[in-house]
């Protein structure tokens, strides 16, 4: 009987293996397959994208390279659209690496030219005013000058300038070109080199503003136009002439009394109009009197455009240091207007001329 038993136990143990080894052999095959299929058809598509992308790439030649070796994966899953996605953002991305490396070879080249131009330009403005006391031999302790140009950009389109006339005669101007930048420099170029050649080939600074607008018009393809002031001192005479287009009036100390603004009416702005006619006018310049010539990035000097600096202040520092020496006078003003715009940048060029007879 136990032994009957014992037969019948083994024979359902037997019949359970069979069904357990029945149903591993169903699913395991299906399962192989699968995983071929998984091996053939993304596993091994995977790897070969993993290794192809992997490949250093940055021209699109090299790109199209990558490009011949993805098209020979053959697939039609998924993994197709990942492949396609992933060729269509690789060249996205070299694209714009190309672009990138062209935008900043650009910009590089610019800031250069912009660097040449600013060194031309700050060799032009001129800075030497103890050795120019010195060609003036006999003359060299009947004035004091000095001055100062900041450009709110690498280059900007002020300018001043002084310069020996003839053996009694000092000429000095200051200038605001319209507009910013490279183009308002060349005409601050222009305009410099024309007022000073016509102010030593004309005694009437009228006749050197009217030959220096007819050619800033000629060759003003760019609409700018220049406000500025162009002033004679006659050391012999005690005489001071000046003429003004559409330039700020200037400062002016005489007699020993403070500083006021000129009250003179100015002309027209340079290169604005053709064969338009300016009014010289002469006064008496002796000893300590003093003029203040400036651009309106001074009275304009503001924090965010809060308020500007204005006319008043300035007026009232330079009276604070009226007998100051005229470099001093310059760095107080420059100082004031720092502590009044908070230290910020300006968004104007800033320049101030002053010349005080001895």
């Amino acid at each position: 009987m136990d032994y009957i038993l014992g037969l019948g136990y083994s024979e359902s143990y037997l019949n359970i293996a069979r069904t357990t080894m029945f149903l591993f052999i169903i699913i395991s095959i299906p399962l192989v397959f699968y995983l071929y299929y998984l091996e053939k058809n993304v596993t091994e598509p995977l790897n070969k994208v993993s290794e192809i992308i992997t490949e250093g790439i940055t021209t699109i030649e090299d790109h199209s390279k990558h490009v011949e070796k993805l098209e020979k994966i053959k697939v039609n899953n998924e993994i197709r659209i990942l492949i396609d996605s992933l060729r269509d953002m690789e060249y996205d991305v070299v694209k714009h690496a190309q672009n990138l490396r062209k935008v900043t070879s650009e910009k590089e080249r610019y800031e250069t030219e912009l660097k040449l131009a600013s060194d031309i330009q700050n060799s032009m403005i001129p800075k030497d005013f103890e050795e120019f006391h010195d060609k003036f031999s006999e003359n060299r302790d009947k004035f004091e000058l000095w001055g100062i140009m900041k450009a709110a950009r690498q280059v900007g389109g002020d300018f001043y300038d002084y310069f020996q006339i003839d053996e009694d005669n000092i000429g000095f101007v200051i200038g605001d070109v319209s507009g910013k930048g490279i183009s308002a420099a060349l005409i601050m170029v222009k305009a410099m080199t024309l007022i000073q050649d016509y102010t030593k080939q004309y005694n009437d600074l009228s006749k050197a503003f009217y030959k220096t607008n007819n050619d800033l018009y000629e060759e003003n393809v760019d609409d700018h136009f220049v406000t500025c002031w162009l002033g004679k001192i006659n050391m012999k005479s005690n005489e001071l002439s000046f003429v003004n287009a559409g330039h700020n009036s200037p400062l002016i100390k005489l007699n020993n009394n403070d500083f006021e603004y000129m009250d003179v009416k100015p002309g027209l702005v340079l290169a604005a109009m053709e064969d338009t006619d300016y009014k010289t006018h002469t006064i008496s310049f002796k000893k300590d009197d003093t003029i203040f010539l400036y651009t309106d990035g001074v009275t304009e000097a503001n924090e965010d455009y809060k308020e500007f600096y204005g006319e008043e202040r300035l007026k009232n520092i330079i009276n604070k240091h009226k007998n100051d020496n005229v470099n001093n006078i310059i760095e107080s003003i420059k100082e004031d207007i720092k502590e009044f715009c908070n230290y910020e940048e300006q968004f104007d060029d800033t320049t101030m001329f002053i010349i005080r007879a001895k």
